[in-house]
């Protein structure tokens, strides 16, 4: 496979809302390897008018090889697996297949170093692609009706993995990422919010069609960054603006018009600015461009929120007033969630690497919006919610299901996020910091948010998950890979009965464990924490599971309640009763919590 790298690339589209069409011109500066005498692109569902290649036109094949997998008659599991990944190996290389014409311009040739040698010669093209896009299934989701009542017309992208070859031709992978310049055309009235800064003093263009193009980039006063083409994303609609109170220079807000929008964006956005700085004194100042944040409500998302960089895009369900109380937690925590995303998360400062980093992104994503959340709500609720997240991973994880980290090279990017895989991996991460400290944690996310993507081959070979186990090690001092590998590469999570029995004679406390037998293989080999509870002292017990059996027994800490004096019963038949009670209740053993601090899953 050809070494390939966009430089820059430029987009502009011109939305027609009412026909749901977009017609797009996309420019790319593309370097390759010499010997390649083609240029592969991802397109999906675009229809291509016409293509040059270094000031010459071109011809080109365009194939989307996932839509022809049903095509076949396949009714065997086997050979449809077998389809499905040549298939997704064919369109991760390139649906568009563009042949360089005689003649075309080279922009510039370069050397190709390999071990510090020059191997072979690059050269860089500019490709100008035409094309249009027609009520889209995907990468792109028209909303809202001319209807009276119904929301108005708008359109945002649909933040999915790989969204973006839905809706303009680009290279869409995680290792790869270029300078972007994104214009787009819309009607006056019509406000346009990207994941990029405005232009410096090219905010708008007035089209002779009566139009308003915006302007947005990557190389702006702002700053000057690369991003993947999966971080490009927009909104366009007639939105009502308004700026946080706690951050008016730094967040700013959108929604639809409707009746008390701006009451109901005001209230579900109030935490908004607390959480930030909550997070910048955690991971250190926003990462994208200029430090400012922007926060657009639209209708009917894939997803509660939808995260770029400097961009978040939710579901207008997700706005309430005051009276409604059930839906606080939920739109602070979706909200927290999406702001966690600007550091760590498909479109944040630290990536995936590859597919398979998606759990380490997510879990750590979803750990920072719990410390965030615990933070606002307090140490009650965020327990609460612990426990509760841990009792849904153990029914819905079942042992038959793939593992956390897969390493499926041909399994589409949508099997590695699921929301089972993102709840279990925020608890796999909890475990880490249980393990190395909060202290050491915070080193880890540090160094990790310091490094910077290079393009060589071997900064690209080591995986994101690798990187972090080596920097544990590195920095921390501690091997902690090796404990977490029975919840990383196994499915399931052991299933633990447990009881306990005081034994009056030899006044001590009996203790006995089961670990399934199935569950035992999946168990890692660590010491579970147990917590007795006496009269007079609370302390805790390491128990060291290796087997399907573990059982303890040691002497009681408490002295035992010498029986009391009969209490007069108003009923003769209660005084029974209440001698049987006391008899019970005459030990200094009151219970025994198993795993207190939830340190296992």
């Amino acid at each position: 496979m050809a070494q390939r790298k966009v430089r820059s690339q430029k987009v502009d589209i011109d939305i027609d809302f009412k026909q749901c069409i977009v017609r797009g011109t996309t420019h790319i500066e593309i370097e390759q390897e010499s010997t390649s005498r083609w240029i592969c692109l991802n397109a999906d569902q675009l229809v291509v008018k016409g293509v040059t290649v270094g000031g010459r036109t071109a011809r080109w094949e365009h194939k989307a090889p996932m839509n022809k997998i049903g095509e076949d008659n396949v009714r065997d599991l086997m050979n449809f697996r077998v389809k499905y990944a040549d298939a997704l190996r064919q369109s991760e290389y390139g649906e568009l297949k563009i042949p360089i014409p005689d003649g075309a311009k080279v922009l510039k040739t370069s050397p190709i170093a390999v071990d510090g040698e020059a191997a072979s010669e690059s050269c860089s093209y500019e490709v100008s692609i035409d094309y249009t896009l027609s009520k889209p299934r995907g990468g792109l989701i028209f909303a809202g009706s001319s209807a009276p009542g119904d929301s108005p017309l708008h359109c945002y992208t649909d933040g999915q993995c790989t969204g973006a070859r839905l809706w303009f031709p680009c290279l869409d992978s995680l290792s790869h990422s270029s300078a972007f310049e994104l214009r787009v055309s819309v009607p006056k009235g019509y406000v346009v919010v990207a994941s990029m800064p405005s232009a410096a003093g090219e905010e708008l263009q007035e089209q002779p069609d009566g139009k308003l193009r915006w302007i947005f980039c990557t190389r702006s006063e702002q700053g000057n960054y690369d991003i993947p083409a999966l971080c490009v994303g927009f909104a366009a609609g007639p939105f009502l603006r308004i700026s946080d109170p706690g951050l008016p220079e730094r967040l700013t807000h959108y929604c639809l018009p409707f009746p008390q929008a701006e009451q109901d964006l005001c209230f579900s956005t109030r935490c908004l600015s607390q959480a930030l700085v909550l997070l910048e004194q955690m991971l250190g100042p926003l990462p994208c461009g200029g430090g400012a944040m922007a926060h657009v409500f639209v209708d009917h998302p894939p997803d509660d929120t939808l995260s770029y960089p400097g961009l978040t895009l939710a579901d207008s369900s997700l706005l309430h007033d005051a009276s409604v109380l059930d839906q606080t937690q939920p739109t602070v925590r979706s909200l927290v969630e999406a702001l966690v995303c600007q550091w760590i998360g498909l479109a944040g400062a630290v990536r995936p690497v590859e597919w398979s980093d998606c759990w380490l992104v997510q879990g750590l994503a979803g750990h920072l919006a719990n410390l965030v959340m615990r933070k606002l709500e307090g140490l009650n609720a965020y327990s609460f919610w612990l426990w509760r997240e841990q009792e849904t991973v153990c029914q819905l994880d079942l042992p038959s299901g793939s593992p956390l980290c897969s390493r499926d090279v041909w399994a589409h990017p949508v099997e590695h996020m699921s929301e089972l895989k993102a709840r279990k991996a925020a608890l796999v991460v909890r475990l880490v910091e249980k393990r190395v400290g909060d202290n050491n944690l915070r080193k880890l996310l540090a160094a990790l948010l310091e490094r910077r993507p290079r393009d060589d081959r071997r900064a690209r070979a080591e995986s994101l998950t690798h990187l972090f186990f080596r920097l544990a090690r590195k920095r921390c001092g501690m091997e902690v890979e090796s404990g977490m590998q029975p919840w990383l590469q196994g499915a399931g999570c052991p299933l633990i009965k447990a009881n306990f029995f005081w034994n009056r004679k030899r006044n001590q406390i009996e203790f006995a464990m089961r670990v399934q037998a199935d569950a035992l293989r999946r168990a890692p080999r660590d010491s579970l924490t147990i917590r007795v509870h006496e009269s007079e002292v609370t302390y805790e017990r390491a128990i060291k599971v290796d087997e399907e059996f573990a059982v303890d027994e040691w002497a009681q800490h408490s002295r035992s309640r010498k029986a009391k004096k009969e209490r007069e019963a108003d009923k003769s038949a209660e005084v029974e009763v209440v001698r049987e009670a006391m008899e019970r209740n005459d030990t200094p053993l009151q219970w025994i919590r198993v795993d207190p601090e939830m340190q296992w899953i």
